[in-house]
């Protein structure tokens, strides 16, 4: 027997027993492998986790489309990150981009299946995934439409699902201001260290004006809000009656916008005009906390916040 064939009848004889990986069907896109050992950031995270932001320069080097059918965008080789889910959990996942709110950013959640659910332009060029994943290890990638020049993006996770009805309508531009009756000073309350305004039908439209910034990352009050707030609100803004509202601040640097309703919802705007932020919504009958937030925790800019109908 020659050395060659020797050589085949000792491989065979010990049993390379592990079979290939079977053909897709005729027709059928083969899975994607997930990655082994990513090099992104591994979270355990669960119903009751508290909410938490990531932030990355994002290195694009390969379509989405690799992933799963319909995911667009262009991302990095591995993972920025990997989460441990121990249970199954309703998550929700948005990215953004930091300093700049023109780009187009995309999101992919691969399962250890090899099933990916992607996202994009779920609001405006944000992209947004909320749903309920089975207990497992997910990784997590941010798209994006151009690979040129560099871009840091945000991705914030909480536990939960997006509350699906009308969020805060983004004007372009505040409303003009409408002549008519003050709005009514609220009595001093504990809460809102820079007072606050009463509305009824008939009154617009208001300014209030306070220091913006704070120790407390916004992120951690609202899914993809930004810049740093105080502990308790800048102002307390009562709405007797529903009506549609458009607050904006203004100052000398960047700041940003966060609302909680008497529900406990929050609406959140960054950068819709340079840096000034700005929110328009219908405000039901309630009490609201307003912050203004700062993006440099080193300062305290003082802004002006006009509220108008």
């Amino acid at each position: 027997m020659t050395r060659g064939l020797l050589l085949l009848a000792l491989l065979a004889a010990t049993g390379c027993d592990r079979a290939a990986p079977p053909a897709p069907s005729p027709g059928e896109a083969p899975k994607p492998t997930p990655v082994d050992s990513p090099s992104g950031e591994t979270l355990a995270f669960g119903p009751a986790a508290e909410p938490i932001s990531r932030e990355w320069t994002l290195s694009v080097t390969r379509e989405a489309s690799a992933l799963g059918a319909g995911c667009v965008g262009r991302i990095s080789q591995e993972p920025q990150l990997v989460l441990r889910l121990d249970g199954p959990t309703d998550l929700s996942l948005e990215a953004a981009p930091i300093g700049s709110p023109l780009h187009d950013l995309s999101l992919v959640v691969l399962g250890a299946d090899g099933w990916a659910r992607c996202a994009d332009d779920t609001e405006g060029l944000a992209p947004r995934f909320s749903g309920r994943l089975p207990a497992g290890s997910y990784q997590l990638f941010v798209g994006r439409q151009q690979a040129e020049g560099s871009l840091r993006v945000r991705l914030t996770l909480f536990a939960g699902l997006w509350d699906r009805r009308p969020a805060a309508r983004i004007a372009k531009l505040p409303a003009p201001l409408l002549d008519g009756p003050q709005p009514t000073p609220l009595e001093a309350m504990a809460g809102g260290s820079s007072g606050g305004l009463r509305l009824a039908e008939g009154t617009a439209p208001g300014q209030l004006t306070g220091v913006a910034g704070g120790p407390r990352e916004a992120a951690l009050v609202g899914p993809g809000c930004a810049g740093f707030i105080a502990d308790g609100p800048d102002h307390l803004l009562e709405v007797l009656e529903p009506m549609e509202l458009t607050l904006r601040a203004d100052a000398d640097a960047d700041t940003t916008l966060v609302v909680v309703g008497p529900n406990g919802r929050v609406l959140c705007n960054d950068d819709l005009e340079g840096w000034t932020p700005a929110i328009r919504a219908l405000f039901d009958r309630g009490l609201y906390q307003l912050f203004v937030g700062a993006h440099d925790q080193t300062r305290a800019p003082e802004y002006t916040l006009t509220v108008s109908r």
